[in-house]
């Protein structure tokens, strides 16, 4: 049992390493249909074909120690939504990116 469990943490930490790998490539973007919804001073981003990311943002929230939606400068990411703050939507893509970016960063840091 002892090397079956062994086996099994291997095997999730290669999985971890795996998706912290995915997100720190500079290739790596959040699935977002085009069009936002600006609304009440925020602008919302929503995943292609309404797809949503439990597990993903529940990986994330873990690793990171961060409850959902995960706060990241003027964006909370969670998983059916990405809001930024701002309802200019020039502005709001330039401040996506830059959150992108550093969630990515916030998530390599904590490469194990």
């Amino acid at each position: 049992m002892d090397q079956e469990r062994m086996e099994l943490e291997e095997e999730l930490n290669n999985i971890s390493i795996s998706i912290i790998g995915y997100f720190s490539s500079p290739e790596f973007a959040f699935p977002l249909e085009r069009q936002e919804l600006v609304s009440n001073g925020t602008t919302t981003y929503v995943y292609k074909n309404n797809s949503t990311y439990p597990n993903l943002f529940e990986f994330i929230s873990e690793l990171l120690h961060s409850p959902i939606p995960i706060a990241v400068e003027g964006a909370k990411f969670g998983p059916g939504e990405i809001i930024v703050n701002g309802d200019n939507i020039k502005a709001a893509r330039r401040d996506l990116g830059h959150c992108i970016v550093e969630l990515q960063k916030l998530i390599i840091g904590k490469q194990p």
